[in-house]
Order: structure tokens, then C-alpha cells, then sequence
């Protein structure tokens, strides 16, 4: 025993020799590490081999490593899990893949356990899922098809039961009691079996009809009332909006009664970057017509924290949402929470995902209700929105160069829409005084990321609709709608035979092109020749129904709008910029119904004069979003503010800050501020994640205070 014990470890520290000091390529790899948290102390990382293999997996607390973990591989799909995971350690570690007796090795990566927001498990003895108890809950939670996040009990308060559905989901269950007799029996039966305080509370109310806890907030809820009765109208309007689950006397026998929460009305969805693919900045969302911070109020408060970002300086891509999900960009990271109550649903560690400057490129991902898009290398990563589950990747269609990246991504319909990169045209560097990207005609940062091909896959197929190819596309310009793809492209000679492509030559601003394809099919529905300013240090297109509007900075803004059907052009205004620093010269416009605001105008859509000279005045980085009725920016003293378009008022909070780009986005009937702000040296920041709910929402109408707002 000794001896085969001696051997494992001499085979180990071969192995790990070899992985040491092997060839540093990328492993062999088609698709690189993604690293999901499974447990407080597990892990499981997934990559993909060019061809089939076998694979490994080096990890310890520093670079040298020093465990060696055996892949489960099955053909070109390679996975490792990892156990035993410290609270609150990094560590770091690489991938191997042997193919044909030669081993391939990956760079070395991180990955951290503090930024692990995976709920305790709960193991269960095995004869335990037989018990009724256990079988009663399996049946509630599929049923219900609810397994994370918030769970509240009126009063269903046996702790077997309630044992079973915390080990069988990944709920925080909260037991609502008005018997003080029967809170303190439950606690103490709940404390015996180990459970009480970490998934599993009892909290004492006075009655079930007027819980003390915020509307909007609850994943599933259990109550032993009857449907229509005043404690399940009090326990529907405590449900999560569109997915949250009431469920009717869960312990009888038989189907349980349930009934699941509408959706908001009039909310919006920021699927993009910009809100929408036609890059409107403006999701459509009504926010139930608050237009102040006084017709607002914090929702939750929470995960995650400064930690988990870039410093605050390199304009990364925008949290996106939909469906009730908040997914959040941080460095080589993701993390998706519950819109409503802050929960992590799940997380991912990517460690080829980082990009920034996103004003002269587009970002790398989008969602909708049920998908995660994410542009990683040179394919995109189609992910289950509920699980993060990997499903599929799609690669950037072959061409005549060897390889290029992922680019601009974005969904309309049943397609997904991208461009093909050349790999050293992304931004990626995130540190130091260049990297704040706010440099005008010399420094990093003004030149614009620019694409070689446009193309579209069909997203159920999986296949291939159609591929784009004549100039170079500038990415910022790339926008879905009205059943189009439209973007600029230099079709310049010496642009197009170039090598380069994060461009800032003035040769890219001759010979362009506004140019339409039919969304469907990639037919050219136009391609109109235009000589608009130089956009030197931004340059955007969006499309609406009144219009393609693009928007050029060089030494002010010039704003054009041309013909949705043939390109031509419609009109053109130019006004000075606000400021020349912090973003001030290279703000993204807000359309609003038949408005385009940028700052400090409003301009008509249909005839481009200007309807007010009054938007709310910018202080420090930061750009715009838009909601039905009002502007929501970084405003005075560099705080988060709401113009509200009507009055022409602006309103604040203190202390609370976003990104040096775009952090802030009204969605699904709520206001969500993922933590952007962290590594600001110009404020005392609550570096915290915050969510804000209107008033009407929460029946808190009557009560409104200025609370918190000036």
C-alpha cells in the first residue's frame, strides 16, 4: 500500500513537472477554461481540445502550483472538478491537453474563492430521500421550477420538510411565524438537524397580511392559505414579478396549487449594450413614470462588491438584463443575480473574457430571456441564463485570414449577429493613466476597433445565415433593427490591405459607406456613400424609426440623420461639446420616442432642431441612459442623477457613483446599479451593488419621501 501510495505520488510530481515546464501554447485548445463555483469549496472547469485527448489540470495557492487533477475527457470536451477549495484563497493554475502523446500546455490563470458566492449544500443522509417529506419537496420544487434564491414559509413550518427543500435547491428559506410558541419549537428543531441561521431562519411577525419586508423580493413562497384569500394577495405581492412562484398548502397531497407573479407592466429589457441592438441607450422602460430619485426607493442592497471589477477607469461593457437577471461584468468574470432581491444565481471565471474601451469598440456580450451571448476569443459562448450552463459555442466564420476574433455581437429575433477581429485589435489594457481612455487626438484610446467581416447564425440551428465582406466595418457603428444590420465601413485601399485595425489613421474616414443589410438574409438593401466629420474621438450609429443617426466627435459633436430606406440624407446639426474631459467629448446619444439627446441638447429626430437646451449637467465620467421619462447619468458632485424630461429638474443620491462609462440601467421595472464605481479616488463611493424599485411598485406611493434624494 505504501508503495502504490509512492508511485501515485511520483506519477504526480512527474506530471506536474511537465506541466511546469512545458510549452506555454494555449494547450491545444478550440475553447478555452471557463471555471464555475459548484459549492463554497468546489469547482468544475470546462475547456475544449482541437482534437480528442486527454486533459489535466495543475492548481495550488501559488504559481508553482502543486496538484494535479485528471480531466473527465470525452472526446474534445474536457472537465475538472475541483474540491476542497479554501475560504477566501486564490489560486492559480493551467490545463493540459495530450493529444497524439504530445501534451500541449495553457498560460497560467487565477481564480479567486473570495468572489465564491455558491450557497452551502445540505447533504442528506441516503435513506433520507425516500421520507415523504423529501418526496413532497422534490415534486413542489419541480414543479414550480424555482431552485435559487429567496424562499418564504407563512407559517409551513415542519422541519423535515423545510430540511428537504433547502437540501434539494439552493433557496434561503425564511419562516414567517406569528406564534411565538411555534417560532421558538421550530428554531430548536431546525438547530438540531444543522441547518438553522445558514440556509434555513424563522422570523417572528405579527401577521401574514402585513409582513414587514420588501414587495418584488421572493423567488417562492409557500402559505397554507387558499388562492384569492387576503394572505395569498399579501404573499403574490412579496412574489419576484414574472417568475416569482405562491404556492398554495404545499403539505397537502396531490398537485400543489400554484400561481406565479405577472410581469411588471411597462418595463423594458437592457438586452445590449446600448439597451436595445439598434443602440438607443434606452430599453424602453418606463420605470412605472418616476422621473426623480423621490419616486424611487432602494430595492437591496449587495453582492457583488468593488473586488469583483476592473478599477473603475477602463470603460468595460454594460451590465445587460432580462427576465428578471441582472449579469454583471467584472474582471474575467460574470456573475448573474436576481434583478428583484440581489441573489447570485450563478457565476463564471473566463479568463480570456476581458475587454474595454468600449466607446471605440462594441461590447462582448448580450441576453435575452433565456440566453447568455458571450464574444470570448474566437467564438461565442451561448450559455443557459438560469443555470449558466454552457450549451454551445459558434465560431467567427472562416476567411482568408488565419484566425480572427469574436467582435461585435448582438440578438434580434432567432439570429445572433456578429463581426470576425483581428486579435490584437480588442482592448484589453486596464491599468494606468492611458487606460482611463479619455485622451483626445494623441494617447491611447481614440483609434476605433474595426472588423472584416459581419455575419449571422441562426440561433436555434446553430447554423451559419449569412456572411458580409467588402471594407473595413467600424464596430462602434454596428447596430440591428427595423429588420436591418447597418454600419459604416472604409472601403480606402490602403485601410482595407492594412494589418491594422484598431485604426486611428485619417485614411479610415475616406471612402466610407453607409451600408444596410437585410437582417434576414444579409441581402445589401443599400449602400450609400457619405462623408460626414471625422470621428476621431468617437463615432456612433444608431437606428430608429425615424432615421439612422450617426454621431461624430472631433472637435464637437456633429449629429446626421439619414433615410431608414435609402440612406440619404436627411439632416445635420453640430454643437460644441459640454467639456473636453471625462467623457465630455465623447458621449453616447439617448433616443426618447421622437427625441436624440446629447448633452446639453435635445434634437427633434424628424428635423434635427434642437427642442431644449437644458439636459442635466454632467460631473465627471460617465454617459447617459434613458427611460420614458427621464435621463439617468453622473450628475452633480459626480453622484448618480435623474433628469426628468418634463420639468427639466434633476434630482440625486449621495454617495453613489457609477462606472467611467456605463453602469446603471432601468430594466425590468427597476433601476439596477451594479457595483462600477470601486478604485475612484475623487469621493467616499459606497463601493456596493443597489437596486431601486419605484415607489407605485412597492405601494409606497403615499408615503414618498426625499429620503436619501436633494
Amino acid at each position: 500500500m505504501m508503495i502504490q501510495r509512492s508511485l501515485v505520488a511520483l506519477a504526480g510530481a512527474l506530471f506536474l513537472g511537465g506541466l511546469m515546464h512545458g510549452r506555454a501554447a494555449d494547450a491545444g485548445m478550440a475553447v478555452p477554461p471557463v471555471l464555475q463555483f459548484t459549492s463554497p469549496t468546489t469547482a468544475e472547469v470546462l475547456w475544449e481540445s482541437e482534437r480528442p485527448g486527454t486533459g489535466a489540470l495543475a492548481y495550488g495557492k501559488t504559481a508553482k502550483l502543486g496538484e494535479v487533477v485528471s480531466a473527465r475527457s470525452e472526446g474534445m470536451v474536457h472537465r475538472v472538478t475541483l474540491t476542497g477549495l479554501e475560504p477566501g484563497q486564490a489560486y492559480h493554475y493551467k490545463v493540459a491537453t495530450t493529444i497524439d502523446g504530445k501534451r500541449q500546455l495553457s498560460p497560467a490563470y487565477e481564480f479567486s474563492n473570495v468572489l465564491n458566492f455558491s450557497v452551502t449544500a445540505l447533504p442528506v443522509a441516503g435513506e433520507f430521500n425516500q421520507h415523504p417529506a423529501y418526496v413532497r419537496a422534490s415534486k413542489i420544487l419541480q414543479e414550480s421550477a424555482v431552485r435559487k434564491g429567496y424562499c418564504l414559509s407563512f407559517g409551513v413550518g415542519k422541519a423535515g420538510f423545510l430540511q428537504a427543500l433547502a437540501a434539494q435547491s439552493e433557496l434561503i428559506i425564511y419562516v414567517l411565524e406569528t406564534d411565538p410558541e411555534k417560532a421558538a419549537s421550530l428554531r430548536q428543531a431546525l438547530y438540531a438537524l444543522g441547518i438553522y441561521g445558514t440556509r434555513v431562519s424563522v422570523l417572528p411577525v405579527a401577521s401574514y397580511q402585513d409582513v414587514p419586508l420588501t414587495a418584488c423580493s421572493a423567488n417562492l413562497i409557500l402559505t397554507n392559505s387558499e388562492p384569492g384569500s387576503l394572505e395569498s394577495a399579501a404573499a403574490l405581492e412579496l412574489a419576484v414579478p414574472g417568475r416569482g412562484v405562491v404556492v398554495h398548502r404545499p403539505l397537502d397531497s396531490g398537485a400543489a396549487s400554484m400561481v406565479t407573479r405577472p410581469a411588471l407592466e411597462g418595463i423594458g429589457e437592457w438586452t445590449h449594450q446600448y439597451g436595445d441592438a439598434a443602440n438607443t441607450a434606452n430599453s424602453g422602460e418606463t420605470l412605472s413614470g418616476a422621473s426623480s430619485t423621490e419616486d424611487l426607493t432602494i430595492q437591496w442592497v449587495g453582492r457583488p462588491g468593488g473586488d469583483f471589477g476592473i478599477d473603475r477607469n477602463p470603460r468595460m461593457p454594460a451590465p445587460v438584463a432580462s427576465n428578471g437577471r441582472l449579469f454583471h461584468q467584472g474582471m474575467n468574470r460574470v456573475a448573474v443575480l436576481d434583478a428583484y432581491n440581489g441573489s447570485v444565481l450563478w457565476s463564471l471565471e473566463i479568463p480570456d473574457l476581458r475587454r474595454v474601451n468600449i466607446p471605440r469598440d462594441s461590447s462582448n456580450w448580450c441576453v435575452n430571456a433565456d440566453h447568455l451571448f458571450v464574444a470570448v476569443r474566437d467564438r461565442a459562448w451561448i450559455h443557459d441564463a438560469a443555470t449558466g450552463e454552457r450549451l454551445a459555442t459558434l465560431p467567427v466564420p472562416a476567411g482568408e485570414e488565419a484566425s480572427l476574433f469574436w467582435g461585435y455581437i448582438a440578438h434580434d429575433g432567432k439570429q445572433l449577429f456578429g463581426s470576425g477581429v483581428r486579435p490584437d485589435a480588442v482592448y484589453q489594457r486596464f491599468w494606468g493613466g492611458e487606460a482611463w481612455y479619455d485622451a483626445k487626438e494623441d494617447g491611447l484610446g481614440p483609434a476605433k476597433v474595426c472588423s472584416d467581416r459581419v455575419f449571422a447564425y441562426e440561433i436555434d440551428s446553430r447554423q451559419l445565415a449569412w456572411t458580409y465582406e467588402k471594407g473595413v466595418v467600424l464596430n462602434p457603428t454596428i447596430a440591428v433593427g427595423h429588420g436591418r444590420v447597418v454600419f459604416i465601413e472604409s472601403r480606402n485601399e490602403a485601410i482595407v490591405s492594412g494589418k491594422e485595425r484598431q485604426i486611428q489613421a485619417k485614411e479610415l474616414w475616406n471612402d466610407q459607406y453607409l451600408v444596410a443589410l437585410e437582417a434576414e438574409t444579409g441581402k445589401v438593401l443599400f449602400e450609400q456613400p457619405i462623408d460626414v466629420e471625422d470621428g476621431t474621438l468617437s463615432f456612433y450609429l444608431q437606428i430608429t424609426e425615424h432615421g439612422i443617426v450617426v454621431t461624430s466627435s472631433n472637435k464637437e459633436f456633429h449629429v446626421y440623420n439619414f433615410d431608414l430606406q435609402t440612406g440619404e440624407l436627411n439632416w445635420h446639426n453640430h454643437k460644441p461639446w459640454p467639456d473636453d474631459h471625462h467623457s465630455g467629448h465623447i458621449q453616447h446619444p439617448v433616443v426618447v420616442n421622437e427625441t436624440i439627446y446629447l448633452q446639453p441638447n435635445g434634437y427633434d429626430l424628424k428635423t434635427g432642431e434642437i427642442v431644449t437646451s437644458n439636459v442635466g449637467e454632467r460631473s465627471g465620467c460617465h454617459t447617459y441612459v434613458g427611460a420614458s421619462d427621464c435621463l439617468i447619468y453622473r450628475g452633480e458632485n459626480r453622484q448618480i442623477a435623474i433628469w426628468d424630461q418634463e420639468e427639466e429638474s434633476v434630482t440625486s443620491w449621495t454617495r453613489l457613483r457609477p462606472s467611467c462609462w456605463l453602469s446603471v440601467v432601468p430594466s425590468n421595472g427597476m433601476l439596477l446599479v451594479p457595483e462600477g464605481g470601486a478604485g475612484c479616488s475623487c469621493g467616499g463611493w459606497m463601493e456596493t451593488s443597489l437596486v431601486f424599485a419605484p415607489r407605485k411598485v412597492l405601494g409606497l406611493v403615499n408615503s414618498k419621501t426625499k429620503e436619501g434624494a436633494k
